[in-house]
């Protein structure tokens, strides 16, 4: 019997996406298992998940969320499931045909990798719900993930396939924190890698991530400096985590560069003092930061705003 994949999306007011997302799913070769949460939408949402759920109801399992959050959500949506690997996804993205295939084929065959992750497809739309632009997004081989990560080499939950002991570890850790508003998956992700989860890289395009430009997300919400302050203390807390894993001591300086860089970048071009912190020059990494104008730029602010940094 071949094993089985639980897609788990939470849902709010995806009305718009929810068909071409689940027949996206039924197009996958592969048994299946669809968990989705409605995360108290106000649209049709939950009228066509009922539907959905007498028309599929072998596969499909429709549910609603005890308490407001994309995360809980999420969390929810995994303790019901019940499949050896899991895919995260969202309500207004897809999968493309032969992905669950491909990537459970590639982690059967390497007992050592928890995660695969392989390349994407994001396509905008205008106003009117039509296609502008369509950009494939090529990943790569990494032989450190982490550092990756840290970097905010951004890709979509959905182009990622797990396997359910990872998964399980990241439930008890409180993966998908239910605090967290902004950069939910960037800080799964990591925080799995963190606690020594192996990704690897399987080429082919397998998803697609759409950004609707009159869809008002959470993270359209958290824009400038909001949003870089929580990505201060997104940054912040990755450090803590790694003060307490050991194995990563020998790059572990590397990883506070790349961290201290980009909190450093955020503070100046947004004016964010970054008091009771041991800050240095030497401890940016201005390769990181793009252009010699933001450098500049970096350089000033921290002399008129940041004279804590020495």
């Amino acid at each position: 019997m071949s094993p089985k994949v639980s897609i788990i999306i939470p849902c709010f007011n995806g009305a718009r996406w929810l068909k071409t997302c689940i027949q996206s799913i039924l197009n996958q070769s592969v048994s299946l298992e669809i968990i989705i949460v409605d995360d108290f939408s106000t649209d049709d949402s939950w009228n066509i998940i009922t539907q959905l759920s007498i028309e599929y109801s072998s596969v499909f399992m429709g549910l609603k969320n005890d308490n407001k959050g994309g995360n809980i959500a999420r969390r929810f949506g995994f303790e019901k499931s019940t499949g050896e690997f899991i895919q995260w996804l969202d309500v207004d993205d897809i999968l493309l045909p032969g992905k669950l295939k491909a990537q459970i084929y590639f982690l059967e065959n390497n007992p050592l990798v928890d995660i695969v992750y392989s390349d994407w497809q994001i396509d905008k739309y205008n106003e009117k719900d039509e296609l502008i632009t369509s950009e494939f997004k090529l990943s790569s081989h990494s032989d450190d993930f982490l550092l990756d990560l840290l970097k905010d080499n951004w890709k979509p939950p959905h182009c990622y396939l797990s396997k359910r002991a990872i998964i399980c570890e990241m439930y008890q850790r409180v993966g998908w924190n239910p605090n967290t508003q902004v950069f939910q998956d960037r800080e799964y992700f990591t925080r799995a890698a963190i606690y020594g989860a192996r990704f690897s890289y399987l080429p082919g395009t397998y998803a697609v991530y759409n950004r609707i430009n009159n869809k008002i997300s959470v993270s359209q919400m958290f824009a400038g400096k909001k949003r870089a302050l929580h990505e201060i203390k997104l940054l912040s807390r990755f450090k803590e985590k790694l003060n307490f894993k050991t194995w990563i001591n020998p790059q572990k300086k590397e990883y506070e560069r790349v961290m201290y860089s980009r909190s450093i970048y955020l503070a100046t071009y947004y004016s964010i003092p970054l008091n009771g912190r041991k800050n240095s020059l030497a401890n940016i990494q201005w390769i990181k930061i793009n252009g010699f104008a933001q450098k500049a730029r970096i350089l000033k602010n921290i002399f008129l705003r940041c004279p804590d940094i020495i």
